[in-house]
């Protein structure tokens, strides 16, 4: 959801350049002591650049929530279901004979069975010998082509769409499906980012009566189905031998869209960046679900729970902003050998976990891409480190380069023509959507050597998915505002108090406050070749809205900034306004009222701003 900037309010567009009391703003309907109280609160508590700052202190909560992303594209098709085939050698009533077939209890009891030729369709209820099954139907004739699925069901009332891959239950009975208990639809990790925990788009196109609970057959977590719809389901603990499992009441009615299932690979591992309003990274925290899967990933929930303090070291004051990334910083932080080689010239061979040159041509190399690399990186490195050992020499030289796949790259490194040991680094070409690889090259005609290259990140460049507001970050701030609100009487103004020697306001005004109600912000997809980025939202808070009687314009202005940027108390509780503040003035062109929606200051979350 893109964040609501807090913008320059329409009716007075100067108020950001009120420096003093002046005669021009006296003359534009200000009283004096307005003026004046409003520029020294916004000379205590403001601090504002290119982006506005609200305040927070050090050991304030903070709660940062986010969806999950994706860490792979689809990795499921409906034909991946698809188990035993053949053709029935026999007709034998409710029975399926194939002399040929290998019928075994795990891999075809309970299964359905197509009958290709007719396009009939029964489960197999129990394995008579490996070459015959007894079946729910009386289905078969020699002759007939078959074709198993694994998709087991415990009862014969259902019906089965092999060309759409659409299961229907009518009802007729508590049903226990489980879909690709041999199969392994559920693959183990071939990444460090996901292992696990998978994403699961499941639709119900039909839905008439009962309800459903979809789970994993190791209990990754529940979904209970009551209408029709796309579901999108996250599980945890799953691995490849976990099959979904689908178990309803005696009464439910509906459809399960399998052919169209799709299952993707979540991301487990993220970082929080500490950002200054450059953008640079001043601190940053890793965060590894692995461990607390079952609390991250029932509705593909990221969370991050501390306060300030732990984000940010000394106690100066900070204007900071928060980003989310799924790139683990720790990716390749020690020496990893390039093992996985691809060679495409004859003088070039691999022997165990090196590189020989045997009299090859100026320019012949060797490559891994980044995508091989055996730490699994994910996210573009700004820069690799080398460590190039010369193992044996006879001629010539190699030298390293990083290049697009499709041409030129990086600046390749000095020629190495000695034995021994050498490190340097390579920036890395720009993340222009290419694959990029690195090259052991030989530098001159007639190389001979034989090489190992090493190599770890320097530096990477993380693609942040979410960002934050400004806020402003202190051990203490000395600057509060009361917000006294009153039905009874019309009441606006401000009552300074100075003993302490701060700008210590009690604004007064005419409203009420409006029942608070729990929100949450709609969850938008984003898709890129294959890979879906879920951007950040807000956690549930409750919200209030302040319906505030009309009032002068410099009352606006006040309460416009102070409920931004400030420790603002209402019934004795820390709020601020979000959304837009915007004064209806409709009626009356000197006074208007407004509607602000608050909430609470402790209930600290993260806004997407892209």
């Amino acid at each position: 959801m893109p964040r609501k900037r807090i913008g320059i309010i329409p009716y007075q567009p100067a108020y950001f350049h009120i420096i003093s009391p002046n005669a021009d703003e006296l003359a534009d309907g200000h009283q004096e002591f307005a003026v004046a109280a409003y520029d020294q609160y916004r000379n205590t508590c403001f601090k504002y650049g290119p982006e506005f700052c609200q305040l927070a202190e050090l050991d304030d909560t903070l709660h940062l929530q986010w969806k999950a992303s994706d860490a792979t594209n689809n990795l499921f098709t409906f034909s991946d279901l698809e188990g035993n085939s053949g053709t029935a050698t026999g007709t034998i009533a409710n029975k399926l004979v194939d002399a040929a077939a290998s019928f075994t209890a795990a891999t075809d009891l309970d299964r359905i069975v197509v009958n290709t030729t007719t396009g009939q369709y029964c489960r197999i209820t129990a394995i008579d010998s490996p070459a015959q099954v007894v079946l729910s139907a009386d289905i078969f004739t020699a002759g007939d082509a078959y074709q198993i699925y694994d998709i087991d069901i415990n009862i014969d009332d259902f019906a089965f769409d092999a060309a759409t891959g659409e299961v229907t239950l009518t009802g007729q009975g508590a049903a226990i499906i489980q879909i690709g208990q041999t199969s392994g639809i559920f693959p183990a990790s071939t990444g460090v980012n996901w292992g696990t925990v998978f994403r699961v788009e499941l639709g119900i196109t039909q839905y008439n009566l009962g309800s459903a609970i979809i789970d994993t057959t190791v209990g990754s977590g529940s979904f209970e189905i009551t209408s029709a719809g796309d579901y999108e389901l996250f599980f945890w603990n799953a691995n490849p031998s976990s099959a979904l499992q689908i178990t309803t009441g005696n009464n439910f009615f509906g459809t399960f869209d399998l052919g169209n299932m799709e299952l993707y690979g979540v991301n487990e591992r993220y970082r929080i960046d500490v950002l200054d309003l450059n953008d640079s990274i001043i601190n940053y925290v890793d965060i590894n679900f692995a461990g607390l899967a079952a609390g991250f990933l029932i509705f593909g929930n990221g969370f991050y729970a501390n306060t300030w303090r732990n984000l940010l070291t000394g106690t100066a004051c900070k204007c900071v902003r928060l980003a989310i990334s799924d790139w683990d910083g720790n990716n390749c932080a020690s020496f990893a050998e390039l093992t996985d080689w691809t060679i495409e010239d004859e003088t070039i061979f691999q022997e165990g976990d090196q590189i020989c040159f045997n009299g090859s041509a100026k320019d012949g190399f060797a490559t891994v891409v980044f995508s091989d690399l055996p730490c699994g990186v994910s996210k573009f490195p700004l820069a690799v480190e080398f460590e190039l050992e010369i193992v044996s020499y006879t001629s010539g030289g190699v030298y390293v380069s990083i290049n697009n796949a499709l041409g030129t790259g990086s600046s390749p490194t000095a020629s190495y023509s000695a034995v021994g040991t050498y490190q340097f680094t390579l920036n890395t070409p720009s993340p222009d959507g290419v694959s990029k690889q690195i090259q052991l090259n030989a530098a001159t005609a007639g190389t001979q050597i034989c090489a190992r290259l090493k190599y770890r990140l320097v530096e990477a460049e993380p693609t942040y998915f979410a960002k934050s507001e400004c806020f402003n970050v202190c051990e203490e701030h000395d600057c509060s505002l009361l917000l006294d609100y009153t039905n009874k009487e019309p009441a606006y103004g401000l009552i300074i108090n100075d003993t302490a020697r701060i700008p210590n306001f009690n604004v007064r005004v005419n409203g009420y406050k409006r029942d608070g109600v729990i929100t949450d912000v709609e969850l938008i997809n984003f898709k890129t070749g294959g890979t879906t980025q879920i951007p950040a939202y807000f956690n549930g808070q409750k919200n209030y809205t302040l319906a505030l009687a009309p009032m002068p314009p410099y009352m606006h202005q006040i309460l416009a900034v102070a409920l931004t940027m400030s420790d603002c108390l209402l019934d004795g509780v820390r709020v601020h306004r979000i959304g837009e503040y915007t004064p209806d003035f409709s009626e009356d062109s000197e006074v208007a009222k407004v509607d602000i929606d608050i909430t609470q200051r402790n209930q600290k979350y993260l806004r997407n701003s892209f």
